[in-house]
């Protein structure tokens, strides 16, 4: 993995100007950015989103939002938006989710380059600049930055310019790596939005009409990435406490009929391109969270609790096939495999584990450090 320190990084002003001096052409050195924004009904959020699009200090555009048969005043603002700005096209259609949106919007677009915004998120001012820069100075295919969460009550304004970091240059088994691992020092996430594409990378990948729907699109698109830019600055904002968001909405029966199909598809397309090893991990990742939700579910006070509960046990159980090669893959913590053969032993024996665990030795160690820093 190559680094790029700050001070090494180029602007997108140097480098299109070399673009220029290389060719003849019009507007050689500056591609079109076509920025795809899923929108349903969000009509106290979208002005927001759209603002932050619009102030892009990249201004070369095509911004194409597409209504998913929004039912509140959401279509109205959008469609007043493009009156405003003519790099803005609205497509309305009947609601059918995220997935088949970002679809839509896609067939429609035009540019070399490809980004998705959430209508309930917005963007750095300079967000588009710095990855474009990224992969036209690098020869990368792709380019991903980091995020943050966001408040809902926050406000977009034209100076929000993030500060570049540093820029790391990962090729194909790096970023794949850290994708299926889920390495909190480059997080590259499942989610589509915080990336910039080439066209042909994903040219005939489209969004399943489910929930999770970019965990598969995400892994195809790393794949074939020869070279990807990962910048190290939050430059997309995630707005994480919207009631009604689909994050905040998801249930027990989405968790089984959506969130493991789309493992299992991902796990399919791992061992499509020979990546055994890499299946192994994301095995471990999977059933690391399933025993978490399983607890949250124990927990918690949903009536339906008890048979989604039974539902998880089988699924985990699965980890019995490849036990000791998921939990002898790279990244496999000891603990975890303590915990996965209490549950396969008696999920009694687990949820015990874990009620001491949580409620006397976690909270004992919090009060030795306090004690320990005061």
């Amino acid at each position: 993995m190559e680094i790029f320190k700050q001070s090494d990084i180029k602007s997108i002003k140097e480098i299109t100007a070399k673009c220029n001096r290389e060719s003849k052409e019009a507007h050689a050195g500056e591609p079109l950015i076509s920025v795809i924004v899923a929108c349903y009904n969000i009509a106290d959020h979208i002005s927001r989103c759209l603002d932050s699009v619009i102030a892009q200090t990249y201004d070369n555009l095509e911004i194409i939002v597409v209504d998913d048969g929004s039912t509140d005043e959401s279509c109205k603002i959008c469609d007043t938006y493009a009156t405003r700005d003519s790099r803005i096209k609205v497509i309305h259609k009947s609601n059918a989710g995220l997935g088949p949106a970002r679809n839509t919007g896609f067939e429609a677009s035009t540019g070399e380059y490809i980004a998705y915004v959430d209508g309930d998120d917005y963007i750095a001012a300079n967000m588009y600049e710095i990855m474009l820069s990224a992969i036209l100075e690098h020869g990368a295919d792709m380019s991903v930055c980091r995020y943050r969460q966001a408040s809902v009550e926050e406000t977009f304004s034209k100076d929000n310019i993030r500060k570049q970091n540093d820029i790391y240059i990962m090729n194909t088994d790096e970023s794949l790596f850290y994708l299926i691992s889920e390495d909190l020092r480059y997080v590259i996430q499942n989610a589509a939005w915080n990336k910039l594409y080439k066209r042909e990378l994903i040219q005939d990948i489209s969004f399943p009409a489910r929930r999770y729907e970019d965990m598969v699109y995400t892994a195809i698109a790393l794949s074939r990435a020869e070279k990807m830019a990962y910048i190290d600055t939050p430059l997309y904002n995630y707005v994480t406490d919207r009631k009604g968001s689909i994050m905040n909405s998801s249930t027990m029966d989405s968790i089984i009929n959506e969130q493991l199909v789309s493992y299992r598809e991902k796990d399919d397309y791992l061992k499509s391109i020979d990546r055994q090893d890499l299946v192994y991990m994301h095995d471990y990742m999977v059933y690391k969270k399933l025993l978490l939700i399983y607890t949250d579910a124990r927990r918690g006070k949903n009536p339906d609790r008890k048979q989604f509960m039974n539902e998880l046990k089988k699924v985990i159980d699965g980890s019995k096939n490849d036990f000791e090669k998921i939990y002898s893959c790279k990244i496999a913590d000891p603990h975890q495999k303590m915990r996965m053969e209490l549950f396969l032993k008696n999920p009694l024996f687990y949820n015990i584990f874990m009620d001491l665990n949580d409620n006397i030795v976690l909270p004992f160690r919090r009060m030795l450090r306090s004690r320990v820093v005061s």
